[in-house]
């Protein structure tokens, strides 16, 4: 009889074939990059610290998320089911997503979850940027009944990032939080003071006025009640829910800093992009110093005025005295902002092309390297394209600078590029990972549009999943 441990020793020799050249040079992504500026990792470095159902667990979830109809249609059908889907096949669908995709892309339910199931990457030196990742889309009108839920749903936001910042704190590894403006803020709110800002801009004398602050607010100063302008496009019932809202959020940013736990605050949609940007650098200008960044700008370079966006955010920190804090990402919203703007006769405010997308992100990422070499900025290069970290860590080089400079470091999304991630820390760079939480039917958005939007990533995992193989077929070799 062929008994598994009969089997096992006659596969050895097949499986240590399989297991033996591997080391990650980041060629494998079919990229050329030498090991000069990255380090080769084994599939034990990666993935050593994570067990083995988890390894599996990812292969399922990968190979899910990279299936064509599922990266196409599965963030559709996740939204569609829990909108108006048959109770019993939703808790079937649930079941099944949570097992899965949403066990494998986030990091639990709760904090507690969380800050377990990232232990693996704190061993590793990896940092972790916890973000509550419930989102919510523009468009909404609420009533008045609604607003009184929603005043309940921000507190409720408001204390769990709390919670957030505290828990960063007492970890003690460097770790970020994060905030999405849409969770603390009436959306309807942030909408009209978008185009508050946009109309004022356009109707400047001065064709440069949008890279030289808000003439709105000049100051920055949050007085809302007695700035004309505001006053003229909200009512006062409108005012006072917009300062409270914007004091909700001015109390994380104070925590964050006394608690020296930087904070991110995220991009979002187009519309709203505007209103986001000119709180967040309110906040930069109240509790960043002028030799540390607490408070975080997120600027998404798959957009048009990106670099008119980077131009603003440098020219205010340069007027206030501020040290600069800047994550650079390519965007998350590309098939949205796409039909959005096609189902209103607009044009698209994002690059018609992956190519221009590229070279708008390496062109600011330069510019931005540099200023943290001149201690203006710091900076967060969040990106999976080797191409893009090829070039970072080139200017570095030529800048002189160390690979562990405390303001500069590289970011990846949990449970991708984790070969990547790996491969940047073993080489002495800062770097960390964006980890999303929360209850399942508050993510499936977030769930939803990582399917859709990232199909390029997901479509460069085959590394990963090649290490999750060969860490499998080591340990299968060792026992």
């Amino acid at each position: 009889m062929l008994t598994w441990s009969r089997l096992i020793a006659n596969s050895k020799p097949c499986l240590a074939k399989l297991v033996k050249p591997c080391t990650y040079t980041h060629t494998e992504a079919s990229q050329n990059v030498t090991r000069a500026y990255i380090a080769p990792v084994t599939p034990k470095e990666a993935f050593g610290d994570v067990a083995t159902k988890d390894l599996l667990r990812g292969l399922v979830a990968l190979s899910l998320a990279r299936t064509p109809g599922v990266a196409t249609y599965g963030g559709k059908f996740l939204d569609a089911i829990h909108r108006s889907g048959p109770r019993f096949f939703k808790d079937i669908v649930d079941s099944v997503v949570r097992r899965t995709v949403f066990a494998h892309f986030c990091a639990g339910e709760s904090l507690d979850e969380c800050t377990k199931n990232t232990e693996h990457l704190r061993r590793l030196g990896v940092k972790c940027l916890f973000d509550y990742a419930a989102e919510r889309a523009p468009g909404t009108v609420l009533s008045e009944e609604d607003l009184k839920m929603e005043e309940a749903a921000k507190e409720y936001a408001a204390e769990l990032e709390i919670e957030t910042i505290r828990r960063a704190c007492q970890l003690g590894k460097g770790d970020f939080a994060c905030i999405k403006i849409t969770a603390l803020a009436v959306i309807e709110h942030l909408e009209k003071l978008n185009d508050m800002i946009v109309q004022d801009w356009k109707k400047s004398v001065d064709k440069d006025a949008s890279i030289y602050g808000y003439s709105i607010d000049p100051e920055l100063s949050f007085d809302f009640e007695n700035l004309e302008k505001f006053k003229a496009k909200f009512s006062s019932e409108e005012l006072r829910i917009l300062r409270n809202d914007v004091f909700r959020i001015q109390r994380l940013c104070a925590l964050a800093a006394e608690s020296r736990v930087p904070m991110l605050i995220d991009a979002e949609h187009y519309c709203l992009q505007d209103a986001i940007e000119y709180i967040s650098m309110g906040m930069q200008k109240r509790y960043n110093t002028s030799h540390e960044s607490f408070i975080f700008t997120t600027i998404q370079c798959y957009l048009r005025d990106s670099e008119r966006r980077e131009k603003l955010a440098s020219f205010l920190a340069e007027r206030f005295g501020f040290r600069l804090g800047l994550k650079l990402v390519r965007g998350a919203y590309l098939h949205y902002e796409r039909e959005h703007a096609s189902q209103r006769n607009l044009e698209s405010p994002v690059w018609g092309s992956i190519s221009e997308t590229h070279s708008s992100y390496n062109t600011i990422a330069e510019k931005e390297i540099a200023k943290v070499s001149q201690e203006k900025t710091s900076l967060i290069l969040a990106t999976h394209n080797i191409e893009s970290i090829r070039n970072a860590i080139k200017t570095m080089e030529q800048l002189n600078m160390r690979h562990d400079n405390e303001h500069f470091h590289f970011g990846q999304l949990y449970a991708m590029a984790d070969a990547t991630t790996a491969s940047l820390r073993k080489a002495g760079f800062q770097v960390v990972k964006y980890i999303p939480f929360g209850p399942l039917e508050e993510v499936i958005p977030y769930l939803s549009r990582r399917l859709q939007e990232n199909q390029d990533i997901l479509g460069s995992t085959s590394v990963d999943m090649n290490f999750f193989y060969k860490e499998l077929v080591r340990r299968l070799i060792r026992k």
